[in-house]
């Protein structure tokens, strides 16, 4: 399903469980991190936690196998998000491009994706009670203002309402396991620590999209 926030578009869509290799995927995203469970080569004085990116060589850990299942699960996803975007005749192509996995107090910077159009998000695996989801940064330059606009008096837009996402200096949408999200590169998140223990991580795909006009004129 297909909403607004920030005046950008968001997707998501809750994937059958059953429909890809789940526990495979889990299992080795486990073992990777109770081998490190800092594994960063990117953001290791800024971030803690688990991912992949720019590391995919790295004999000394396993790649998920992707393509078993998930691959084709995601060009479906992606193909329905895309159907409902108004645009040129266009094509689009897309990679697995990271893992993140979070234990206890671990969490990720801010930041956002400047070599693609768009970023799918798979939880996989994903605690209500203990897991935090991604946080997006109200893009529009107001937004360092609001606690002080009329902080008093104005009005009180209902939090839950992902519609009112422009009222509030940064938006979690809610979060089931298994659900999947597509949302902008260009909008900056970041995620909070995490609440869990190591025995309950929390671990998502994370998936780069680009779309190609194919118009002729």
């Amino acid at each position: 399903m297909k909403a607004q926030f920030f005046g950008m578009p968001i997707w998501r869509e809750n994937v059958d469980s059953k429909s890809y290799n789940k526990k495979e995927i889990i299992d080795t995203i486990t073992r990777n991190y109770r081998k490190n469970r800092s594994r960063d080569s990117l953001w290791s004085t800024t971030s803690n936690v688990h991912h992949m990116y720019g590391d995919w060589d790295n004999t000394d850990y396993e790649s998920p196998d992707w393509d078993n299942s998930l691959v084709g699960l995601y060009r479906g996803v992606l193909q329905r998000f895309f159907d409902s975007i108004s645009a040129q005749k266009f094509n689009f192509d897309f990679e697995v491009a990271n893992y993140t996995c979070y234990g206890n107090s671990q969490y990720i910077q801010e930041h956002l994706h400047p070599k693609t159009d768009f970023v799918g998000i798979h939880y996989i695996r994903f605690d209500t009670e203990s897991h935090t989801p991604t946080r997006f940064v109200n893009p529009m330059s107001y937004a360092k203002y609001l606690e002080d606009i009329r902080s008093e008096t104005r009005l009180k837009y209902d939090d839950n309402d992902i519609s009112n996402a422009w009222m509030f200096p940064n938006w979690e949408p809610e979060i089931i396991e298994d659900d999947m999200i597509i949302h902008p590169a260009l909008l900056a998140h970041d995620v909070r620590p995490q609440i869990c223990n190591d025995d309950n991580l929390r671990i998502s795909s994370v998936i780069n999209i680009n779309a190609y006009n194919t118009s002729v004129e």
